[in-house]
């Protein structure tokens, strides 16, 4: 899926909006009613599934510059796990593995698994694949500034006549493990669906760490948290989502994430289609400008009645392909799980592949979430071993402020709302899935689509 929605211009019906100003503080001038609403279908990611080893790596790698983060025994190994040999040999769980294989190449067992997925972004005219991504709030690119070696592999990203570098500011991430990417920042045209912004803040990579270029999985990130999080240097600038959100018919975004098929994100509505149970809204904390929740309890196997009480930070995230939580939590979970143990050699926990794993069930304000067994098994643990399965439940190493992680593994049970009025508190809505269709594989977008 490789074209996004395209749409045509009117003059008597097309709504027209000042040009979104790249300083995060500055307001988007709306001069239209309230009406808008598109879909984001994803596409499978080049490279189809990362192991389970380097997708904890790449979670942890994420955060490690968390307040308190202290990563265990077991995830830094789970680092060197991911950045050595298990990195080359092991293999998704629908038996492809990582590389230069054909993604779309794939068997239909183990039925654990799941592949990568992104979605088409236009920058400039320019069609890049995107990781959306709830934990972060940067939209940085691959671009030509990269030497010509480290570009390959990717949609590059080239500014034009109509691109405007934005003197004086950078930006530059920097993870504890040594990975880093930085460069400067443009502003450019960013179609998404059927919504346009002018002068979206782009951050284009000018250099990146060797963790980078040997990740081929998408061409950059569209970050979706909030703009307090943006690492532009010296003024923050505003996200995609900041920028279009008072543009639409409501100020939100859904994340609909599927068990080996693409998902779909939606904007400016909320598709009852898409889930099965109720769909029920808690506070959002916003304050270390992730999309937060408060955990009050958990409970593994049952029917999530006799909840074991337990405080802890958590947030939604779209970018981090596991479920990541305490390490008691955890552990408790792999009691239950015949044969398993936390495997210095992976950096996790692992099974044999034919064990029986439970539900698991977490407690939000008002909300009790179920995460479905069949997602807990990530797949095997290498092509050579196909008996010996991960697990997509894997320890946060943190005792910091932030020890939870509602992952892919936890979306693919759960229909997330992410609501963030202008003026008004940030929300999120949870809702079952169950045997919900996904809404089918059609767009809703108005039939016009807007830019702001």
């Amino acid at each position: 899926m490789r074209v996004i929605d395209q749409f045509l211009l009117s003059s008597t019906i097309l709504a027209t909006f000042a040009a979104a100003s790249p300083i995060r503080r500055t307001e988007v001038t709306q001069a239209f009613q309230k009406r808008d609403r598109f879909t984001i279908h994803q596409t499978k990611s080049r490279n189809g599934k990362r192991p389970g080893p380097e997708a904890l790596a790449k979670a942890h790698k994420k955060y490690r510059p968390m307040p308190g983060y202290q990563p265990t025994q077991s995830t830094t190994t789970a680092v060197a796990s991911a950045t050595g040999t298990s990195t080359s040999s092991a293999a998704s769980p629908t038996g492809t593995t990582d590389g230069d294989s054909d993604p779309d190449d794939v068997t239909a067992t183990p039925s654990a698994g799941d592949d990568e997925y992104t979605a088409v972004v236009m920058i400039g005219g320019q069609e890049v694949h995107l990781d959306f991504d709830t934990g972060s709030s940067d939209l940085w690119i691959y671009s030509n500034e990269l030497p010509a070696d480290e570009q390959d592999g990717h949609d590059i990203y080239t500014p034009t006549a109509n691109s405007s570098e934005q003197d004086g500011l950078t930006w530059s991430i920097q993870y504890g493990d040594g990975s880093s990417a930085s460069g400067n920042v443009y502003t450019d045209t960013v179609s998404v669906g059927a919504a346009t912004v002018q002068g979206q803040a782009i951050e284009l990579a000018e250099s990146i760490s060797t963790q980078f270029q040997n990740d081929f999985n998408n061409d950059g990130l569209m970050g979706l948290a909030f703009d307090s999080l943006n690492s532009v240097s010296p003024t923050q600038q505003r996200t995609f989502f900041s920028n279009v959100k008072d543009s639409l018919e409501e100020p939100l975004f859904t994340a609909d994430l599927r068990h080996q098929q693409p998902g779909s994100y939606d904007f400016g509505f909320v598709n009852s289609s898409k889930y099965s149970g109720d769909l029920v809204y808690v506070d959002a904390d916003s304050s270390n400008g992730f999309w937060g929740v408060q955990q009050t309890g958990f409970q593994i196997g049952g029917d999530g009645t006799s909840m074991t009480s337990s405080s802890a930070s958590a947030i939604v995230d779209t970018g981090t392909t596991l479920l990541l939580a305490g390490d008691d939590l955890v552990t408790a979970y792999y009691a239950q799980v015949s044969g398993s143990q936390n495997s210095s050699e992976y950096g996790g926990f692992v099974f044999p592949c034919d064990s029986t794993l439970p539900n698991l069930f977490f407690g939000f304000p008002g909300y009790t979430a179920e995460v479905d067994a069949q997602y807990m098994n990530f797949g095997f643990v290498s092509s050579s071993d196909t008996t010996t399965c991960y697990g997509g439940l894997q320890a946060s190493g943190s005792t910091g402020t932030l020890e939870v992680i509602l992952g892919d593994v936890f979306l693919k049970s759960i229909f997330v709302v992410f609501k963030a009025p202008s003026g008004g508190n940030p929300t999120l809505g949870f809702a079952y899935k169950g045997n919900s269709t996904g809404g089918g594989a059609t767009s809703s977008g108005s039939p016009l689509g807007f830019v702001i």
